[in-house]
């Protein structure tokens, strides 16, 4: 009987605690180390006591790493009711997998007070566009997924001199996945190889999202300013807001969220992300309404960051106020005068804030009662510092 092992999930990314490989095992032929590992697990079963509600899942296949793990348990579970606690048990999850439900997980064969944490992706790099996971009955796309998976484990299973070829080839894929892979894979050459190979796969203006995704974090890196506040990566970044599938959507949205977070979204690239996706009919036309507002909040929260940092920049904060002015939606509405308000207190000088403070009242005036109440902007806040 194999032995029964717990599990650590955040959100798409799970620790597993398994048997760590041996010593003899080779190393030139792990490539995500020697305690990280792809794999695909398959749901046996529930149980519930009442309290908690467990499943067993059972790892069925190996992409990468120790093909050992295949045939090995491990217990995980959730509460029947929603708690909160300060330190979660390793093998507590918030959505447990369905009976008979596939998954692919990276893994960790650390020891216990050693697990891997959060969203953290195996070393060296790792585009914000290649998975960190995926689940057959919540991920539509989990068949792309599968087949990134199987490409990773194409990459372990060819000598290190010999997958440059591969990656090239998996740049070029129609899965978007997988061309993260291979962009990844070319950045692993020297600077300036990793340069050629990247620019070159833009000039053929034929890569996937995924593809062109990894080209615009390899760039940064290797170009820095020179790329970030270039025409070519403006027009680039303007083409992603054209996709129309969720799955395509989530990773322009994740990948615009961790370069304003590096501080890699110029701001007037910012503004015109809001403009194209906020206000431009082509775009609210065609996508359901409820989807529509969740993106364009999404939009003005990447400029949001921006304008936090440029809490000395008054047009800055009147080109927020003017969106404002733009829109007659609650919801976004609401989120905007939170911001507003936010700014005002940040602004650098007694006059400053005062000045934003008359712009915000003027727009408050124009506002019912409970509406200002629901943006948690009285009037007389703006008195006060």
């Amino acid at each position: 009987m194999n032995p029964t092992l717990p599990l650590f999930e955040a959100s798409i990314f799970a620790a597993f605690v398994l048997s760590t490989p041996s010593a003899a095992q080779d190393e030139s032929m792990t490539l995500l180390g020697r305690h990280l590992h792809l794999v695909e697990t398959l749901c046996e079963g529930h149980q519930s006591d009442g309290e908690k509600i467990f499943g067993t899942l059972r790892v069925v296949r190996v992409f990468v790493g120790d093909r050992s793990l295949a045939g090995k348990t491990l217990e995980l579970f959730r509460y029947v009711e929603r708690r909160g606690m300060s330190v979660a048990p390793d093998n507590l999850v918030r959505t447990l997998p369905e009976l008979a439900e596939r998954n692919i997980f990276f893994v960790s064969t650390r020891i216990p007070g050693e697990l891997m944490r959060g969203r953290r992706a195996p070393s060296g790099p790792f585009s914000s566009a290649q998975p960190r996971g995926g689940s057959e009955r919540r991920d539509s796309d989990f068949a792309a997924i599968t087949e990134w998976a199987e490409a990773f484990g194409r990459v372990e299973a060819t000598s290190p001199d010999s997958r440059r070829p591969l990656f090239r080839g998996f740049a070029r894929s129609s899965n978007s996945y997988v061309g993260a892979l291979g962009v990844d894979g070319l950045r692993g050459g020297g600077p300036e190889e990793a340069r050629r190979e990247l620019r070159a796969l833009l000039a053929e203006e034929q890569a996937s999202l995924g593809a062109e995704i990894a080209v615009d974090e390899g760039l940064v890196v290797l170009e820095g300013e020179a790329w970030v506040a270039s025409a070519e990566r403006k027009d680039l970044v303007l083409t992603w807001l054209e996709q129309r599938e969720p799955e395509a959507a989530a990773l322009v949205w994740r990948r615009l969220d961790q370069a304003q977070q590096r501080g890699h979204v110029p701001l007037e690239l910012a503004k015109l992300v809001v403009e194209r996706h906020y206000f431009d009919p082509r775009f609210a036309a065609v996508r359901d309404p409820v989807e529509s507002m969740n993106e364009r909040l999404r939009a003005i929260v990447v400029l949001q960051r921006d304008l936090r940092e440029a809490s000395e920049c008054d047009w800055a904060f009147e080109y927020y106020l003017s969106i404002l002015l733009r829109t007659s939606e609650r919801p976004i509405r609401k989120h905007l005068l939170w911001s507003a308000n936010l700014m005002r207190t940040m602004a650098p000088t007694p006059a400053v804030r005062a000045s934003r403070a008359a712009l915000i009242r003027a727009m408050l005036d124009r506002l019912d009662e409970a509406e200002r109440e629901r943006a948690c902007l009285d009037l007389d806040c703006l008195g006060r510092d």
